[in-house]
């Protein structure tokens, strides 16, 4: 196959959620894309994988760039690797006492939870670097062998190598993972050096922990979803998704798995950023909402709002590049039910692609969000373009078992609409005011299965005005993957007073570490477009950093008063007090080196006519029946004023009253709030 054939397949994008697995291919002569939404596989997620790519145009893929959720699964289930700590002796129990946080402030019923590692598996090795990186104790290679030959006796699949200021000089870290490969070949080592070379010293033993615990996990996924790409005839290479919505090669995956856990959620924001961008919005607060949670993030002046730590569960943290996405535990798999005191709960508990809401009929009795909505009118009477029929009186009955305080089913379901959308308002806020950003200066864009149903009317709530449901809007995530692009991100830890900082030495370090970055991807074959360069900052009284530009181009020392001043104007609009007199500490550098764009400049999916169940529905809203809504095809639509549903197979988006949609022309939906 000749590379111009090769250049002119699908590019396609991955999205494995709870209950859907979906893809979405471009191609990028024309833009058009095509999708595919196929039951995930629990246990074989790469089935799932082949089964949607095959429904794509036969042997047509190219490229394939996949967000997964296999880490953070792999966490949340504590399905991870039998997995052992070397540390410098005296810090065996860093990860016992965290950040001598309490969950319960003042509850007696508290119990701290447990380590992420047991304390006969944590090891201390006589070894000593100094802060400035000097050796005080050489490393006991002796005592690491005899080490090695206790995890072996363990049944040790995976080790994680922690030492004090190795981020300073790393040289007995990776001298103790050559003795540790030798000794222990087939176990996986991940030292924290290499993990997270940063000055935190819980942040930095936990992020290495958690990366060696899910390595083997990710490094046996990829190996199947290599082999069942090549038996559904993919051509091109295999991208992941990282954390802050960029890709990375599996090689790059398997030795840094923490990179990902977020992977999924990030794709679907990197591509709202990149289709707002081609429609002229700078400022965009994306909701995804899938089968079993949502999600919303906020892009700003064209950009995703990045953090670089977040919590896999309370007080156990992972450093890492990411989008700056809030999670709640209600999607269209959440189950329903009542807490002792009557309170009405949605989720965050799951009914899963198996066997998923009760109105599937696969075997489940629970309610869920589904069928709430199914009961209210808001769903047709089957999804997946007719193959998966909705049972209405399957969903009623399961309503009235998990909420038997309502006598009407339909007023079950509309309480549960509520405390939904409720939820969605609060979480909005959280990414928004909170953070110093009103929402009003904010397009509204709503994606996953059910985004659309819930769109207008979180709008009204935050006193938003614009609201768009992107093409392939239940998709959308697997999109994103599909418009993303390369790079590698270097980061070094420094620790320094800015006013006292060595100018010199922090020109060279940035150049090496700019250059480290360019180089990784010249290694994977990858055109290097631009490299960015970014500090940590922070007050010298605070344990937090925020995260600055650094523009070197006219020289290091005005670069960093430049970056300076950005922090104290960021650290005013995050925390309403800008303290210029206060000293400014020099924590981390960060270059990112970053590959060509997309090959699509834009997108387009095609109008298909149909749409399933166009006949008109029963809406129960605001506690009374809208007869004879009209259902517009997604496909035939141009203007329609609300009440009224549009939708095509696999998306249904709600038009309340006072509200209007149209379809732009890229196949997206606009929908005018109204009143």
């Amino acid at each position: 196959m000749s590379p111009r054939e090769v250049r002119h397949r699908l590019v396609a994008g991955v999205d494995i959620g709870g209950t859907f697995t979906d893809v979405a291919a471009i191609d990028p002569r024309t833009g058009e894309v095509s999708t595919a939404k196929v039951p995930t596989t629990p246990g074989h997620l790469e089935e799932g994988v082949a089964e949607g790519l095959r429904t794509l145009p036969p042997r047509r893929v190219g490229e394939v760039r996949h967000g997964t959720t296999i880490v953070t699964n792999a966490l949340l289930e504590g399905r991870v690797a039998r997995t052992a700590l070397l540390c410098t002796r005296g810090f065996r129990d860093v990860l016992e006492m965290r950040r001598l946080w309490r969950e319960k402030l003042f509850g007696y019923d508290w119990e701290r939870p447990e380590a992420l590692i047991p304390r006969d598996l944590r090891l201390e090795v006589d070894e000593r670097v100094g802060p400035r990186g000097e050796v005080i104790r050489p490393l006991d290679e002796g005592q690491v062998r005899r080490y090695a030959g206790f995890l072996r006796d363990r049944g040790i699949e995976a080790i994680a190598v922690a030492y004090l200021f190795s981020f300073r000089n790393p040289t007995h870290e990776r001298r103790t993972r050559d003795l540790l490969v030798e000794e222990l070949p087939g176990v996986s080592v991940s030292i924290s050096s290499e993990v997270l070379p940063e000055v935190h010293e819980y942040e930095r033993t936990s992020t290495t922990v958690i990366n060696a615990q899910v390595r083997p996990a990710v490094e046996r996924y990829l190996s199947r979803l290599d082999r069942v790409l090549g038996d559904v005839g993919a051509a091109g290479p295999l991208r992941i998704v990282r954390s802050d919505g960029s890709l990375i090669t599996p090689s790059v995956a398997a030795r840094e798995p923490f990179r990902l856990v977020h992977s999924g959620p990030a794709a679907g924001v990197t591509g709202a950023a990149k289709l707002c961008g081609w429609l002229g919005w700078k400022n965009v607060v994306t909701l995804d909402m899938g089968g079993t949670s949502t999600d919303v993030s906020l892009v700003w002046e064209g950009e995703p709002l990045r953090i670089f730590e977040s919590d896999v569960r309370w007080n156990v943290p992972i450093r890492a590049t990411q989008i700056d996405i809030q999670s709640i535990g209600a999607g269209g798999g959440s189950i329903v039910r009542t807490e002792a005191a009557g309170r009405l709960l949605v989720g965050p508990e799951s009914a899963g692609a198996d066997p998923g809401p009760a109105c599937y009929g696969r075997g489940g009795d629970r309610a869920t969000l589904t069928d709430a909505l199914l009961v209210l009118g808001m769903l047709p009477d089957a999804l997946l373009g007719g193959a998966l029929p909705l049972r209405r009186s399957v969903a009623e009955r399961a309503l009235r078992t998990a909420l038997p305080e309502f006598i009407d089913p339909r007023e079950a379901a509309a309480a549960v609409y509520t405390v939904t959308l409720h939820k969605m308002a609060v979480l909005t806020r959280e990414v928004t005011v909170n953070r110093g950003y009103d929402p009003r200066d904010c397009v509204l864009v709503c994606f996953g299965g059910a985004g659309g149903l819930f769109a207008v009317d979180l709008a009204r709530e935050l006193g938003m005005t614009g609201v768009y449901v992107p093409p392939a809007a239940s998709v959308f995530s697997a999109l994103g993957a599909a418009l993303s692009r390369l790079s590698y991100e270097a980061i070094e830890g420094v620790f320094a007073k800015v006013e006292g900082v060595d100018v010199d030495a922090l020109d060279w370090s940035v150049r090496s570490l700019a250059a480290r970055a360019e180089g990784r991807l010249r290694e994977e074959g990858v055109r290097v477009v631009g490299t960015v360069l970014e500090v940590d900052l922070k007050y010298r009284a605070q344990p937090e950093t925020l995260t600055v530009p650094l523009a070197a181009a006219g020289g290091i020392r005005d670069g960093l008063a430049r970056a300076v001043e950005e922090f104290h104007d960021l650290h005013a609009r995050r925390f309403g007090l800008r303290r210029e007199g206060e000293p400014v500490d020099l924590v981390t550098l960060r270059a990112i080196a970053w590959g060509p764009d997309p090959e699509a400049s834009v997108v387009k999916v095609p109008r298909v006519p149909g749409g399933g169940d166009l006949e008109p529905r029963t809406w129960f809203r605001d506690g009374k029946e809208i007869r004879d809504v009209p259902v517009v095809a997604l496909g035939a639509l141009d203007d329609v004023d609300g009440p009224a549903f549009v939708q095509d197979a696999v998306t249904t988006i709600a038009v309340p009253p006072g509200s209007s949609a149209r379809l732009d022309e890229l196949g997206g939906v606009l929908l005018e709030v109204g009143a």
